[in-house]
């Protein structure tokens, strides 16, 4: 059986190339696109595309379509009448599933704005969107971000404030990318 038949054969294999491979994805965001209760039988499917040669394995828990997925992705949606596309930015991808894999990670990037913030408004916006994130944990995030040149702090008297940095921004973009990729195929 060729590439395109066994994909034809798998409407979860056709789902992930079709609605959630346009870019580098992780079986989580997976199951979130697609609106999934679990993962498992994702990460099954994501290792089946991976054995098969459809995808590879960017980093640890993070998939990415190879030049025969590439092509076996174009058909499909060719035939469908999509629009193709695949794009690998140019992104550090073990930050970037670092990030993705902490929930307080993600909540308090998003609320990472462009301006400055101390971080105690920082804490209160992410405290309005997730209930129980504490204020030790806000000001851990802030500190790995720092370290991890995701953000930079100015000490301002007895306060310091956090702006985001072009590559804290960056991941940002990829993260907010999933979130609209969640509505598109409602």
């Amino acid at each position: 059986m060729n590439d395109y038949e066994w994909v034809d054969h798998g409407r979860r294999r056709e789902r992930l190339l079709l609605e959630v491979l346009n870019k580098p994805r992780m079986p989580g965001e997976a199951r979130d696109i697609l609106h999934l209760r679990q993962s498992s039988k994702l990460s099954f499917t994501f290792r089946e595309l991976m054995d098969r040669g459809i995808i590879q394995q960017k980093v640890k828990g993070l998939y990415g379509l190879t030049e025969r997925g590439q092509k076996l992705r174009s058909r499909l949606m060719l035939e469908r009448g999509l629009p193709y596309r695949y794009i690998e930015p140019r992104i550090d991808w073990k930050t970037y599933v670092w990030v993705f894999v902490g929930r307080q990670r993600r909540l308090m990037l998003r609320v990472l704005g462009r301006h400055p913030k101390f971080a105690v408004e920082l804490y209160k916006l992410a405290k309005r969107i997730h209930k129980v994130l504490s204020r030790s944990d806000a000001y851990k995030v802030l500190k790995a971000f720092v370290c991890r040149h995701l953000a930079c702090a100015e000490q301002h008297s007895h306060r310091k404030t956090y702006t985001i940095t072009r590559r804290g921004e960056n991941i940002r973009d990829q993260l907010i990318a999933v979130w609209f990729a969640l509505f598109m195929y409602l």
